[in-house]
């Protein structure tokens, strides 16, 4: 009866212990997968904001380049004013504006003779100063267009000297960054805001370069503020917020290197996030649960096959000793 009875307990015992692995077994798995998962969307997200800053790049590479001309270099202000009149479509194809300030602050477009820019900061660090080669701008609205947003690549200009003679200015639209920006019904959307903050594109045209993550409570965003220097600061990673709809949503970021602390975001809703994670946590359950019902059940048939090999045995001993007992009564009558 003891045997039996530690016999018992010691299969409940081995039976917990395989429960117990595999339950450490499954949140490991689970840990392990969300944490590829993350990775994943932080990937992706990176991915899109290298786009960005692809695009912002070959932009600066192509100012460089025409900054580099001999027709700019030599700073002659008549020349390079009949240069941009007679390339006036192509470049009106790639820059809004595209003008060039000479080392006195004189500015000159395809039309001529343009404002003069003398005060302007980035003529004092690039011409004055001389710390910087290159500046692109924070985004802004185009004058008298608040509906077109824009920002802009300035370049030193230097002769064969390498003195320098002026600043070739060129005005980009955002648009020409090709920034996905979905509309309202769609539940994930692609955001982008500059060094300050600021959404320089959101599904919401009101927002842009009107709202900033700080100022997000204030157009029924919460959350964003509290986060806002982990976003701007910390380069990828993950933030949560609550949308004016009390909706709980995952911000995914990542900075877009080539251009002044900008940072790419897609927004996606948590319950969304969460699925993901759940329906992991299910597959786990569910394997967790064949292998213990494997356990179980190899247990027993392990029983059972013991309990039969005991009665094979029980009855190999009885016919072992019903030929005995024949084989003395067959030796008594002999006798």
């Amino acid at each position: 009866m003891i045997k039996i009875l530690t016999s018992g307990i010691f299969r409940i015992a081995l039976v917990a212990v395989a429960i117990l692995i595999v339950a450490l077994s499954t949140i490991y798995i689970v840990s392990q997968v969300n944490e590829r998962r993350d990775e994943a969307l932080l990937t992706a997200v990176g991915a899109a904001a290298d786009e960005v800053s692809c695009r912002v790049e070959g932009y600066s590479q192509t100012i460089e380049v025409m900054a580099n001309m001999p027709i700019f270099r030599d700073g002659n202000r008549k020349t390079i004013a009949a240069f941009m009149a007679s390339y006036e479509p192509r470049l009106r194809n790639h820059f809004e504006y595209l003008f060039f300030i000479d080392k006195d602050g004189n500015s000159v477009t395809e039309g001529g003779e343009g404002d003069r820019l003398f005060g302007r900061a980035y003529y004092k660090t690039l011409v004055l100063d001389r710390t910087k080669e290159e500046i692109i701008t924070d985004p802004f609205f185009l004058p008298n267009m608040r509906s077109k947003i824009v920002f802009a690549i300035a370049r030193s200009v230097k002769d064969n000297n390498d003195e320098v003679v002026g600043v070739l200015f060129a005005v980009i639209n955002i648009d020409k960054l090709e920034i996905i920006t979905r509309n309202e019904r769609e539940e994930v959307y692609d955001m982008l805001v500059d060094g300050r903050g600021r959404f320089i594109k959101h599904r919401n045209p009101a927002m842009q370069l009107v709202a900033t993550l700080q100022s997000s409570p204030n157009f029924g965003i919460y959350g964003l503020a509290q986060e806002s220097n982990k976003i701007l600061e910390t380069g990828q990673g993950f933030a949560y917020y609550t949308n004016a709809l009390l909706e709980k949503r995952v911000l995914l970021f990542a900075p877009v290197e080539s251009t002044p602390g900008w940072v790419y975001l897609v927004s996606i809703p948590k319950s969304l996030h969460d699925r993901s994670a759940m329906l992991h946590i299910v597959a786990s359950g569910v394997l967790c649960l064949i292998l213990v019902c494997v356990l179980v059940l190899s247990s027993f048939l392990k029983q059972a096959k013991t309990q039969d090999e005991t009665v094979r045995d029980s009855d190999s001993t009885y016919d072992a000793d019903l030929f005995i007992d024949e084989e003395e009564k067959s030796a008594e009558s002999r006798k």
